[in-house]
């Protein structure tokens, strides 16, 4: 049908919907990619089943996709891309809210309330942070979160309030009520084994894309990178080469990036593995080393070495107090120390493995880069002085470690608080771990998953300070969970569904 002005109906019927005219207003346009639909009707899906497990297990699942978009919504002059994660975590959100307005979780385990009462003045504080500090420390100079550390060497950027400060403290929110969900989650049968299982399938997915990734460039047949790194707006490395050797970067926006979910992962494994012994966990344990290795990333080299002097010094420790070290803690050590010995033997003998070794260890020690995120650290330290602890608000500044990022953006206290709730959910996870043998599985699940949380969080303090990374976020929920049935401890809520 046509309107009389020669125009079809429909787009005259547009032109002058209310929602039209705003979006002309507001110059807001929102688009939705070819993958997003699958997310899209994911999340739907999940949303709507009685039981929560397919909620959590969508999560999961999209962690793992970071450098994937879902919809992608222009602002006036921003582009705010929303990621598979961030799709699911609102209607993880929703449901949470939900949950509570109708009184269905009532109570949780004192331990765990202690967790979260922690948690949530750092949510506070956090945005408290975005609304004072911008306005009380405006035109202070930091390294916005916006450009690169490279490119604002000596030429540093004055603070001021911008919307991408907003988009961090709405983050903050949603992920708060995904610990939340995750506690609500964590009082039905059962849940804790399904959540290391969505772990375990998420992190091979992430073992296989990276896998194929580099065997598509030893082939020389394309990867489908449109498929797996379509996000706009961010800075994308699957293009990255060092020296002749390609860097893999698999579902993620850059290979440190992958570098920092893998380290979690193997740490997770690897504890698995002592405790279970299981082949395909062995199987699985090899290939996400390989593919850490692969990364060829400092984070992944740099925090490998530093998990295998721990163990090492554990078995030292153990040794003197004539305590017995575990039969699986020798191989394990073994195994690592193994891949140690390969590394420097290949660098020895190969060529293209000691170029790649050294430029990732020596090289990268003296490069430009380098000395950019040392500065990029040591400006953080400066800040967390001249605002008098307060720190320049959340998203304000971008450092290169995670820690000196915490420091700078929401200081001493938000910094406190966030290391105190991380070690009070641990210890709500942990529990009394002595009884039945369901007890003691659910605590070696909850043991390995705060090994995935340190091996994640030794990443991230090497060179990824992102609060709002997706894998953060899904260790802490998985400890979390761990807390509601852990020792005889059970949450106490009323709810249906599992």
């Amino acid at each position: 049908m046509w309107h009389e002005e020669g125009m079809p109906l429909s787009v005259w019927f547009l032109s002058r919907n209310r929602c039209a005219q705003a979006y002309r207003r507001f110059n807001l346009s929102i688009h939705l990619t070819g993958i997003g639909v699958f997310w899209v009707l994911l999340g739907l899906y999940s949303l709507f089943q009685k039981s929560m497990s397919p909620l959590i297990g969508a999560l999961v699942s999209a962690s793992v996709f970071q450098a994937t978009m879902v919809l992608r919504i222009e602002f006036r002059n921003y582009i705010i891309p929303i990621i598979p994660y961030y799709w699911i975590a609102s209607l993880v959100a929703l449901r949470a809210v939900t949950e509570i307005l109708i009184g269905r979780a009532v109570r949780a385990p004192s331990a765990l309330k202690v967790a979260g009462i922690t948690f949530f003045a750092f949510v506070l504080y956090g945005t408290l942070s975005v609304l004072i500090s911008p306005r009380l420390f405006e035109g202070i100079l930091v390294y916005d979160p916006r450009k690169g550390i490279d490119t604002q060497y000596m030429n540093l950027t004055p603070l001021q309030f911008s919307p991408s400060m907003v988009g961090q403290g709405m983050y903050l929110w949603i992920n708060a009520l995904v610990l939340i969900f995750a506690a609500m989650y964590g009082s039905r049968s059962g849940a804790l084994e399904k959540f290391s299982r969505y772990i375990i399938w998420s992190g091979t997915i992430v073992v296989v894309l990276a896998m194929l990734q580099f065997l598509a460039w030893i082939i020389g047949i394309p990867f489908p990178y449109q498929f797996f790194n379509n996000v706009e707006g961010w800075s994308l490395g699957y293009a990255q080469y060092l020296g002749d050797v390609k860097r893999i970067n698999g579902s993620f926006t850059e290979p440190s990036n992958l570098a920092a979910f893998l380290l979690g992962f193997v740490s997770f494994l690897l504890r698995l593995w002592i405790g279970e012994k299981g082949e395909w966990l062995g199987v699985l344990l090899l290939f996400s080393l390989a593919a850490l290795l692969l990364t060829t990333s400092t984070t992944a080299y740099v925090g490998l070495g530093f998990l295998i002097s721990l163990l090492t010094l554990y078995g030292l420790v153990a040794a003197a107090k004539r305590s017995v070290f575990r039969r699986g803690n020798l191989v394990a050590l073994g195994l690592l120390l193994s891949v140690m010995a390969i590394g420097v033997i290949g660098s020895l003998t190969m060529e293209p493995v000691g170029q790649v070794v050294r430029a990732v260890i020596l090289e990268k020690g003296v490069s430009g880069s380098f000395v950019h995120r040392i500065a990029a650290d040591w400006r953080a330290l400066e800040l967390v002085l001249e605002t008098a602890g307060l720190g320049v608000g959340l998203g304000g500044d971008r450092p290169s470690s995670f820690l000196a990022w915490l420091l700078s953006n929401v200081g001493i206290v938000g910094t406190a608080l966030f290391i105190l709730g991380i070690l009070l959910t641990i210890r709500a996870a942990r529990g009394r771990c002595q009884g039945i043998e369901a007890a003691k599985r659910r605590c070696l699940l909850a043991s390995a998953a705060a090994c995935g949380l340190f091996g994640h969080l030794t990443a991230k303090i090497i060179s990824q300070p992102d609060l709002s990374f997706p894998t953060l976020w899904i260790w802490l929920a998985f400890l979390v969970t761990a807390a509601g049935r852990i020792g005889g401890r059970i949450s106490r809520y009323v709810s249906v569904g599992s």
